[in-house]
């Protein structure tokens, strides 16, 4: 059964360590996107949090009857309009898109990669096995492992034959060696995928 919306958005946040854990208080308001509050009777602004509190867990999220965050109703979260005794559970391509480009899931993915190169790893297969412990609670098996390895190996190319296109992926302007940035994006990329995978937001 597919993880509900608050928690997969949660569960992005815990394996990247952005997750803020504080019990109670007030409703807080993470990134959305420009233009969803444009053209209400209502001229309440969504101002966005700059601080940890965003990155609290989806019960905190902000809930707006009228216009609720996206992110949220493209999960399939209640519309706070009607009593709900069960959630809905819809599959479509427009999920996949944004676990994939969302900017709530770009940053845990490439906050997971810096998690990731931070370790104490032998090679690229230790790596990726915790990576995948991290994020699935298993070890992948030969073929899923031989699948990343190829993604990481095409990604590295790309990103030495385009080291500014490395930097504007990281958003790493001149803190970091080329070679640092051409790292972190090619993992952000293997960790792109594996937050998108079914299994990632699937609970057996």
């Amino acid at each position: 059964m597919r993880l509900e919306a608050e928690a997969i958005r949660d569960q992005a946040l815990a394996v990247s360590r952005r997750l803020d854990r504080q019990i109670g208080g007030p409703s807080v308001f993470p990134f959305q996107a420009d233009g969803v509050m444009e053209g209400r009777s209502d001229k309440s602004r969504w101002i966005e949090d700059e601080t940890s509190a965003a990155q609290r867990r989806g019960l905190y999220v902000h809930f707006w009857r009228l216009t609720p965050h996206p992110y949220l109703t493209l999960f399939d979260a209640p519309d706070a309009n009607a009593s709900c005794t069960r959630r809905q559970r819809s599959n479509m391509p427009m999920q996949a898109l944004a676990l994939l480009n969302h900017p709530w899931f770009t940053e845990c993915a490439q906050t997971l990669a810096v998690r990731l190169l931070g370790e104490a790893h032998k090679d690229d297969t230790q790596r990726l096995d915790s990576a995948y412990g991290v994020c699935l609670g298993r070890v992948p098996n030969h073929a899923e492992r031989q699948t990343l390895m190829d993604l990481l190996m095409q990604q590295r190319q790309q990103f030495r034959n385009d080291t500014s296109r490395a930097r504007t992926v990281t958003g790493q302007e001149d803190q970091h060696s080329d070679a640092e940035v051409i790292e972190l994006a090619a993992w952000s990329t293997v960790a792109r995928t594996l937050l998108n995978l079914d299994e990632f937001i699937t609970r057996e």
